[in-house]
């Protein structure tokens, strides 16, 4: 699932309940903070939560303004989240690499 809410990015994610966030296979998400440092706190509570309930978390550039989230269920071996994370890093267009990467360690691509 794609999430880009303009800011609104750190509501949805921290009071969301448990349940509706792990009804999803992964989420990729941009937040503002790089726009509006105000924000990096609740970024970094969104970021913390999510790996809280076993989501693998990757920046696929360097500020947060694309992270990706993945379902603890659909995350692939080490070395598959090694290869994507690595390609995240090098490929601009965040999400097409996302879209290849996970369509990669699902078996699907």
């Amino acid at each position: 699932m794609k999430v880009d809410i303009e800011g609104a990015e750190i509501d949805l994610f921290l009071k969301a309940d448990n349940e509706t966030l792990l009804s999803a296979r992964q989420f990729t998400v941009e937040f503002h903070d790089f726009w509006y440092p105000e924000l990096r706190d609740g970024t970094e509570q969104v970021k913390d939560r999510m790996r809280e309930l076993g989501f693998w978390t990757m920046r696929g550039t360097p500020n947060n303004k694309d992270v990706l989230f993945v379902h603890p269920d659909h995350q692939g071996s080490g070395w598959q989240r090694l290869v994507v994370g690595a390609g995240l890093r090098n490929l601009n267009g965040a999400g097409r690499a996302l879209n290849l990467g996970l369509r990669k360690i699902a078996g699907k691509g």
